[in-house]
């Protein structure tokens, strides 16, 4: 009898790292191996760029091998979960490969779609701040926009329509929360799992990003964990399903036409639903374009970051200089000497 194996493979910007630090948090552990269930950290890496490299490099026999290697050392699990978001970009071949490799388990395919005028705001945050400023960026999404029903034939080719479970990621569906759809589908019961709060990768309000947008030739080289954790003592953080509202209402409603047709495809062929995908709602007060933060606005902002950090160097430097000329390695090996006697 096969075992069972839940693919997760995003799509990114859809609260998958929330689900995984729930799938691999140590409370969780218990109740999982409980329900003979073993979440796996990718089948070559954890790390997105380097699983989708040995993916695209393998053969499909090296595939199979290579995760058979984590499976065999759980013998007692009967379901495996695995979650990678970055496997929405994989070439067709690339996903035929998978499907010939992942032949020995019952797979099922679990995707979780966005509305495409949040992926394309999200998706400027993540990767295109740096690079172009967001008016830029919807010129270049127009010209190439998402097509997800491509993406998803792809998935069905080498998996099976029945295999295939696409969900709708948008709060209107998800009124209990991502974790209250995700984990029936994989069959756990998750109000006896350790549930942390959603906000694994948080989010900045658009006057932040744009602040980070005109100081992005200082920002080259440096990881997003460091802005997140000076920005984000002087604004709160953007909540699950919350928009950027970088588009104003006339562009967002453009948007949703230009997809209207495939997201209705899509909702009958994967979910049943002779209806739209997503809500097409558009609140009324999104009728201004966000033109940037104004000057009244980003100095005092900026010069309360300033005055913060020079407070904490002086701290710092406080700290130092109270401990006396023994220095910092000196009082750490009077310690372990302390310990060891």
């Amino acid at each position: 009898m096969k075992k069972k194996l839940y693919f997760h493979i995003g799509w990114p910007k859809t609260g998958t790292s929330f689900l995984q630090s729930i799938l691999f948090a140590a409370e969780n552990e218990e109740f999982l191996q409980s329900n003979s269930t073993r979440p796996i950290k990718g089948i070559f890496s954890h790390s997105s760029l380097e699983e989708l490299t040995q993916i695209r490099n393998c053969s499909a026999q090296e595939i199979s091998a290579a995760l058979k290697s984590k499976t065999d050392l759980y013998p007692s699990a009967k379901t495996f979960v695995l979650s990678q978001e970055s496997m929405a970009s994989l070439e067709n071949a690339d996903v035929a490969k998978l499907g010939t490799a992942l032949a020995d388990y019952d797979t099922k395919i679990i995707i979780y779609l966005r509305r495409q005028d949040g992926i394309c705001e999200s998706s400027w945050k993540q990767w295109y701040i740096k690079l172009m400023s967001f008016s830029e960026r919807l010129e270049e999404y127009k010209s190439d926009p998402i097509r997800y029903a491509a993406k998803l034939e792809t998935w069905e080719k080498a998996f099976g329509l029945e295999n295939m479970m696409v969900r709708t990621y948008e709060k209107e569906v998800l009124k209990k929360g991502l974790e209250d759809d995700f984990f029936p589908l994989i069959g756990l019961d998750h109000s006896q799992m350790h549930i942390p709060a959603a906000s694994v990768n948080t989010g900045f309000d658009r006057d932040t990003l744009d602040i980070l947008y005109h100081s992005r030739e200082n920002l080259n080289g440096i990881h997003d964990n460091r802005l997140n954790n000076v920005f984000s003592k002087y604004q709160g953080a953007k909540k699950q399903f919350q928009k950027y509202q970088l588009l104003s209402m006339t562009e967002r409603k453009a948007l949703l036409e230009l997809h209207r047709e495939e997201n209705r495809a899509i909702a009958k062929k994967y979910q049943g639903r002779d209806e739209d995908l997503f809500s097409m709602h558009v609140p009324d007060e999104e009728d201004s374009k966000f033109d940037g933060i104004a000057a009244e606005k980003a100095i005092p902002f900026l010069t309360k970051i300033i005055l913060d950090q020079q407070e904490e160097i002086q701290q710092l430097n406080s700290r130092k200089s109270s401990t006396g000329p023994m220095g910092y390695k000196q009082i750490l090996k009077a310690l372990l000497r302390r310990i060891k006697s």
